[in-house]
């Protein structure tokens, strides 16, 4: 059974995953274009490991929106996981994280500031050495999504 919110997830994960993924294919194309003309060992390993990074988590957030789209029995297992990853928001002075495929609203507290958390489209913040000295947030929508999700999937063993 198709719903409108599953159908809403399963666009929001389709649309922020296509996006990603050009995002972080256009971000290598970048990295290689201004190193091109240095020694292939220079090129900063790091960040093209990021953007390949980057990439994979897109693709899965497109296949799993496509999967529950689709109805196939793994889109629900796999939005979950997708939802989940979408969840935290943290970051200090050794390690940040953050990732987001389609919709980020939510609320953060850093160490001498709150944040309010908007974002539309693909992106994914993984790096070390951050300049700030600790920050912790959480995306609202995945959490939105995944509460529909499990509403959704509980009416359905009740129907039978």
């Amino acid at each position: 059974m198709n719903t409108k919110w599953r159908i809403a997830i399963a666009k929001v994960e389709i649309v922020g995953g296509m996006i990603g993924i050009i995002s972080a294919f256009f971000f290598a194309i970048w990295l290689l274009w201004t190193q091109r003309n240095e020694d292939i060992t220079q090129i900063d390993m790091g960040l093209m490991s990021i953007s390949l990074i980057s990439m994979v988590l897109f693709l899965f957030s497109l296949i799993a929106g496509f999967l529950l789209r689709k109805e196939h029995r793994l889109g629900y297992p796999l939005t979950v996981i997708v939802q989940a990853l979408q969840i935290p928001v943290i970051s200090s002075a050794d390690v940040t994280y953050s990732f987001v495929s389609g919709l980020q609203l939510g609320l953060g507290i850093g160490a001498m500031k709150a944040n309010f958390l908007f974002y539309i489209g693909g992106l994914v913040d993984i790096g070390l050495s951050q300049d700030d000295p600790f920050f912790i947030g959480i995306n609202i929508i995945p959490i939105l999504f995944l509460w529909k999700l499990y509403k959704e999937k509980n009416m359905e063993i009740v129907s039978g």
